[in-house]
């Protein structure tokens, strides 16, 4: 199977484990352990290792099998390879050529393997897509075994990304082992010498660094060379049977090495060229001096190396050749997000801080550090930089009049946003505070501060949201609001947009903390000015048309729907105007925003002009899906998923749902939206009272959301679980308790794995209500405690007292107890509390009737003589 920009994938070596060998093989294909002419022996811990990583209970799992040049990792891998296949795993082997699209194995996969040789040769996005592949979302076991050279900033960044998308990593070195050259020399000699029907040698063997260094010497004897040559005659000695090595990188790399010591030959100076010549330099000492010869005489080479052999130049070459390339690196763009530009801005800080560098210089510098290593996803590196760049200006910015305050204070935003990648709320909180702290001080002295303290007040906001203090955040990004609108007055043309942005900011907050009313009013200002920015720009209509989506959901969410219809339906006009220019950019956007304005009018009762709009959504969505890739064929299925909730024909209905769920089957990679399509054709099934049909559904639905990985449930989680839920509650309506139950616990345990609290406790409320349609009373008064209790504990009593979450909880419970005729002091305790708190968090009228009527109901069962 081939990658579109080059990379390959095959399966190798054969599945029978089997070794392609004859007498007309070269050196390189004798020497590549792929073909396995020497049997494999030996590293029989190590591949204990391998097998227990294989099986174990992870269900997306990497690990990086790293070691020097030689060393035996290749043979290793083969021998796991040939043992998995034997085990029942389907095994891929991904050798790297230059890029990577999309990868499936066969349908029915259940555990698959893949090999990924040369990792550290594989540029980043091409590597992410791999660990990213769409097999890696379905329910299939996976294994990711990476081959490398390299550990250092490259694996952890790799091992930090591949977290992020779901996989346990992990790593083994891979060390050489001199007590086995003996008999690996011996077994060697044996096999050259039956392969190409010749005498075996009589010598022993030479000193050598790794296994691969072993065979070197091991065919070089058998093929005649004299017994306690060095490398170089060795290598000479093959040279002299086939001069173009094939298969064996260390091989072509050993070829080059022995061609440039004749100084007058040239080194290549193509990518491939380059890569082979520093990758030998590791190796070949004279290489290293070539190398560095050729780069620092000409660094615009940087340009044409990758980024894994200018990796490897940077780790082992001189400063002055590190200054050279340094310009060409940090200005290509192929580089953004690799770990390239921060080893070598790390390299650098490295020496300048050893050579006792002006501290400005050094905190300029872990600030620069902390940027690119955040970039390469290196969190931890990143916040140790940040951490060492905000106590060299802070010691700059001791004295009270200093100018280094500015300095101090962008970097402890920094610092904030560090925290944040390391998930440390409390931390970045303190951070931002202290920033916004000294930009107030700075902006009194200096009134043309004024912009970035408004941008220290947004960061504020965002990190006291993230930590529950709602309040605050509200007061810092209205102030920076006000600054905005203030500059604005000023400068239009320069912070408008600000103004509009942090308008949009401020209405989410107040929406947040309930003063819905100013909310309103402040969301109507952002869209004014977005409007103005838009009309006085056309490049911000995009963005103008997504900010309208994005605050109609804001004013659905706080039932101010007409308000909401509105501006949905001018982001809708705005998007049809850009389809009409730009039809392939723009469909997606159009399409979500017409599901949203089909879902707000269906919700006004305007059910026509709902159909019509997600009639028009499925047609931009099927023109996409022509294309035949999943991911469009995925956004066609749930576009007819909602055209299910939408339209009033039973036939539409059921047609949509089957089509939905018919072409996710095709495909293995979208897991969430197969469950999300099976729900609403269970819905449908429920219906037209074909209740096996739909049990299969629900059965389909429980089967795939079990096994769904954790990383992409943390994304998709919100919308499947409501999906399970509302299906959850139309069983309940017809009396299917069991398996409304069964999707309302699965609910539970999706959140309780992710440990979401608010989630949690919200997926406990619906357990219990459900429990309670089934008449199942004493369960559900059981799980409504439960979730009182994880109240208490996971909110302070302050909190508490204003929490609509909380009041619901409480007057579930009180309800429950009543119905059970327990616990009633308790349950009238209860009652009392949710009263007060839907009172103080200004709850909704239906949420306060909810608590008052369960006080009326612990009060009723109270005075019942039973």
């Amino acid at each position: 199977m081939e990658r579109n920009r080059g990379t390959s994938y095959r399966l190798d070596p054969p599945p029978d484990g089997s070794a392609v060998v004859g007498a007309d093989m070269g050196p390189g294909s004798l020497l590549d352990a792929r073909n396995e002419v020497v049997p494999f022996h030996g590293r029989i811990r190590e591949l204990g290792t391998l097998t227990r990583w294989r099986d174990g209970t992870a269900r997306m799992a990497a690990l990086l099998l790293h070691g020097v040049a030689g060393v035996g990792k290749s043979r290793l891998a083969a021998k796991f390879v040939v043992e998995s296949r034997a085990a029942g795993w389907t095994v891929l082997l991904a050798r790297y050529g230059g890029g990577a699209t999309d990868l499936r194995p066969a349908a029915g996969t259940t555990r698959l393997l893949v090999v990924v040789d040369d990792a550290d040769r594989w540029p980043w996005p091409d590597l992410r897509d791999l660990l990213r592949e769409p097999w890696q979302r379905t329910s299939a076991e996976s294994r990711v075994l990476l081959l490398s050279r390299l550990t250092g900033w490259w694996w952890s960044s790799t091992r930090q990304r591949g977290a992020d998308v779901g996989h346990v990593m992990s790593d083994l070195p891979l060390v050489a082992r001199p007590e086995e050259h003996a008999e690996s020399f011996a077994l060697a000699c044996g096999r050259f010498a039956e392969v190409l029907d010749v005498e075996r040698p009589g010598s022993g063997p030479v000193h050598a660094d790794s296994a691969f260094d072993v065979h070197l010497a091991a065919l070089a004897a058998v093929l005649g060379a004299a017994p306690g040559s060095g490398r170089s005659d060795l290598v000479r000695h093959l040279m002299s049977r086939d001069a173009v090595p094939a298969g064996s990188h260390r091989l072509a790399e050993d070829f080059l090495a022995v061609v440039l010591l004749d100084h007058r030959i040239a080194a290549e100076e193509s990518a491939k060229g380059l890569a082979t010549l520093v990758q030998a330099a590791r190796r070949w000492p004279h290489l290293r001096r070539r190398a560095e010869t050729m780069f620092t005489a000409n660094p615009a080479l940087a340009r044409t190396a990758s980024a894994s052999t200018l990796l490897a130049l940077t780790e082992m070459s001189s400063i002055p050749l590190l200054r050279a390339i340094a310009p060409h690196v940090f200005e290509e763009r192929r580089f953004t997000g690799d770990v390239l530009p921060a080893v070598l801005t790390r390299r650098l800080v490295e020496h300048a801080v050893a050579n006792g560098a002006d501290p400005l210089e050094h905190a300029e510098l872990y600030g620069m550090l902390a940027a690119r290593a955040a970039l390469a996803e290196l969190r931890d590196e990143a916040l140790t930089a940040a951490h060492r760049a905000v106590a060299l200006y802070r010691e700059l910015a001791a004295p009270e009049t200093s100018e280094h305050r500015p300095a101090l204070a962008e970097s402890l935003g920094d610092l904030g946003l560090r925290y944040v990648a390391v998930r440390r709320p409390v931390e970045a909180l303190v951070a931002a505070g202290e920033s916004v702290a000294l930009y107030e001080e700075i902006a009194a002295d200096d009134p043309d501060s004024a912009p970035r303290l408004a941008v220290a007040l947004e960061q504020l906001s965002s990190r006291c949201a993230a930590v529950g203090r709602r309040e605050d955040a509200v007061e810092a990004v209205g102030r920076a609001t006000a600054l905005y609108q203030e500059l604005s007055a000023r400068g239009p043309g320069l912070f408008r947009l600000d103004f509009a942005k942090a308008g949009h900011q401020l209405a989410v907050r107040l929406f947040d903390v309930g003063r819905t009313s100013e909310a309103s009013e402040v969301a109507g200002r952002a869209v004014t000015a977005w409007r103005a920015v838009a009309e006085s720009d056309p490049r911000f209509e995009p963005e103008f048309a997504r900010m309208l989506a994005r605050i109609g959901m804001v004013l659905r969410t706080n039932d101010m729907r007409d308000e909401a219809i509105e501006v949905v339906e001018e982001s809708i006009v705005v998007l049809r105007r850009l389809v009409a220019v730009n039809p392939r950019g723009f469909e997606p956007d159009l399409a979500v925003a017409l599901v949203s304005g089909s879902a707000l009018l269906l919700e006004a009762d305007r059910r026509s002009d709902a159909v019509r709009l997600a009639d028009e959504a499925v047609a931009v969505r099927r023109r996409a899906a022509e294309s035949g890739l999943p991911d469009d064929q995925a956004a066609l299925a749930a576009a007819l998923c909602h055209l299910v909730t939408t339209s009033d024909r039973f036939e539409d209905r059921l047609a949509a749902a089957e089509e939905a769920v018919v072409l996710l089957r095709r495909s293995t990679a979208h897991g969430v939206e197969l469950a999300m399509a099976l729900t609403s054709l269970a819905g449908v099934l429920l219906y037209d009272r074909r209740d096996y049909e739909a049990h299969r559904a629900v059965d389909d639905v429980l089967h795939i959301t079990r096994r769904l990985p954790r990383q992409l449930l943390v994304v998709e989680g919100p919308r499947l679980t409501s999906a399970m839920i509302s299906l959850a509650d139309e069983l309940s309506a017809v009396r299917h308790h069991g398996k409304a139950v069964e999707l309302a616990e699965q609910v539970v345990a999706i959140w309780r794995d992710l440990t979401d609290p608010a989630a949690h406790l919200y997926a406990l409320h619906r357990l219990a209500l459900v429990l309670d349609d089934a008449r199942r009373h004493d369960e559900a008064r059981d799980v409504a405690h439960t979730a009182v209790v994880l109240w208490h504990l996971l909110r302070t009593p302050e909190d508490l007292t204003a929490d609509i979450g909380y009041a619901e909880a409480l007057a579930g419970y009180a309800r429950f107890c009543a119905e059970t005729g327990t616990g009633l002091d308790h349950a009238l305790d209860a009652a009392h509390r949710a009263v007060v708190v839907a009172r103080k968090a200004n709850s909704s009228p239906a949420g306060l009737t909810r608590a008052l009527t369960a006080v009326d109901l612990v009060l009723d069962a109270a005075a019942t003589p039973s």
